[in-house]
């Protein structure tokens, strides 16, 4: 991941891994209905544009304990309110 090599020379490894976690829960809204509204594709490029407050609200939100990193996910009903939240802070919800 492009966000591990770019963080390996400003953050212990706890640290880094911490951020992967949150990553990976991210990934997983992503996955729900819900996530739709948060994300804009970019016509003619192979990528998505995400709205900001998912990754401010990523940095806050509490996530369930998982044996396996792939398996992080955001506390079920807590994820999206904190989205909200953050996308209101900035003036755009």
């Amino acid at each position: 991941m492009a966000a591990v090599a770019r963080l390996s020379g400003e953050l212990s490894a706890p640290k880094i891994l911490h951020v992967v976690h949150r990553l990976f829960a991210l990934f997983h809204f992503l996955d729900q209905p819900e996530a739709k509204g948060w994300i804009m594709e970019v016509t003619g490029q192979d990528y998505l544009m995400l709205h900001e407050a998912l990754f401010r609200a990523a940095a806050r939100a509490p996530l369930e304990e998982a044996e396996y990193t792939k398996d992080y996910a955001f506390t079920k009903d807590t994820f999206l309110p904190i989205v909200l939240e953050e996308a209101n802070a900035e003036g755009n919800a």
